[in-house]
């Protein structure tokens, strides 16, 4: 979005090592929640992916094309407005034991504060207005 608003281009290493940087982001705040057969997404893929990404980001500012402090600053700051975001609200993502008597009852909480957080924001815009 920075290339279109202001006119410039970006190395392509440069943008890739962006977005990884913004998935490992997004993926460091996985809970255990977030695991297949015990193989955790966080412990096995935010470290690797990171590291990835920030090589490229290395070798793309390094390229060709000049890139300017203000322009990747705000790239800098979209990326970590937009990945730890949506990191946080993977966080929020639960699973509830509610234990009856005899019996377990596993009640899963996916983004109910999230949501719950969001809607309380348009309520009080459209309460505004």
């Amino acid at each position: 979005m920075v290339e279109k608003i202001h006119q410039i281009t970006f190395h392509k290493y440069l943008k890739l090592g962006l977005m990884m940087i913004g998935y490992g982001l997004m993926i460091w705040f996985c809970g255990p929640v977030y695991q297949i057969a015990g193989y955790g997404l966080k412990e096995n893929f935010s470290l690797p992916i990171s590291v990835a990404g920030f090589l490229l980001l290395i070798i793309g500012i390094f390229q060709k094309n000049k890139v300017k402090i203000k322009f990747f600053g705000s790239a800098l700051l979209g990326l970590l407005y937009i990945s730890l975001c949506f990191g946080l609200i993977m966080d929020l993502f639960s699973v509830e034991v509610i234990r009856l008597h005899d019996t377990s009852l596993i009640v899963a909480n996916p983004y109910f504060y999230a949501v719950s957080i969001i809607a309380s924001l348009w309520l009080m815009i459209l309460w505004r207005t």
